[in-house]
């Protein structure tokens, strides 16, 4: 191989991102070894702060001095829920936290 490129990724994009990510590498760079770490962001961020991955997929905001950041893209989320709770207000964070979620 002529170059190595270690990218870090959260598990909730990589299925979604690396595919396409790993195409446009392999179509640009003829002969890259692509070595891909799959872990959370604090994990990712120390890993990339000692130099053990070359890049990150990660949640923002990480607010490491020592780091650039570039966002990609804004998620949406939404709440799901059962239709009889359709009228009740929305649960605030704390509430969110004792929920089961997916």
């Amino acid at each position: 191989f002529l170059a190595r490129l270690r990218i870090g990724i959260i598990p909730t994009v990589a299925p979604y991102l690396l595919p396409a990510i790993i195409n446009d590498l392999n179509a640009t760079f003829d002969g890259i070894q692509i070595d891909v770490r799959e872990t959370q962001t604090a994990k990712l961020v120390q890993e990339l702060s000692r130099g053990d991955l070359d890049l990150a997929i990660v949640a923002l905001p990480v607010s490491e001095p020592s780091l650039a950041e570039l966002k990609l893209f804004d998620e949406e989320f939404v709440l799901v829920r059962r239709l009889e709770d359709e009228g009740r207000p929305v649960p605030d964070r704390d509430m969110l936290r004792e929920m089961r979620l997916l």
